[in-house]
């Protein structure tokens, strides 16, 4: 079984092209185009990890990363944005795990995705809040 991530990106083909990546490399990516989409299906499917966009439409992926972090806070979350202004340790006060700097790499993306859960081909543990 491979590893669920959920991917919150309101950019359709940058939701696609990082699926793809995640796919590619052995995970099993679900996507949604909000914040209040991403978090219905946290509390619904089997996931091990989020790659979450800070600006999102209604709330903010910031705010996300605090509900996600209030409800589960040893779930991984990789935040994902262009601004220049957020910084990692902003980020990680609130909960997430990593920071990817848009644009980023395939290379970045996996990379970033394995440091929170291994690799893909590794064996995948229950959910975190299981």
């Amino acid at each position: 079984m491979a590893r669920r991530i959920l991917v919150v990106e309101d950019d359709a083909d940058m939701r696609a092209l990082v699926a793809a990546t995640l796919r590619t490399a052995g995970y099993d990516p679900i996507s949604a185009v909000s914040a209040e989409d991403g978090l219905a299906l946290l509390e619904n499917e089997d996931c091990h990890a989020a790659l979450l966009d800070l600006r999102l439409p209604g709330r903010s992926g910031l705010d996300a990363l605090g509900a996600i972090s209030a409800k589960w806070p040893a779930f991984p979350v990789i935040v994902a944005t262009a601004s220049v202004e957020v910084r990692e340790a902003q980020v990680k006060a609130r909960g997430a795990r990593g920071l990817l700097r848009k644009p980023f790499s395939a290379d970045q993306l996996l990379a970033a995705v394995a440091e929170v859960l291994g690799p893909a081909g590794s064996e995948p543990s229950a959910r975190v809040d299981a």
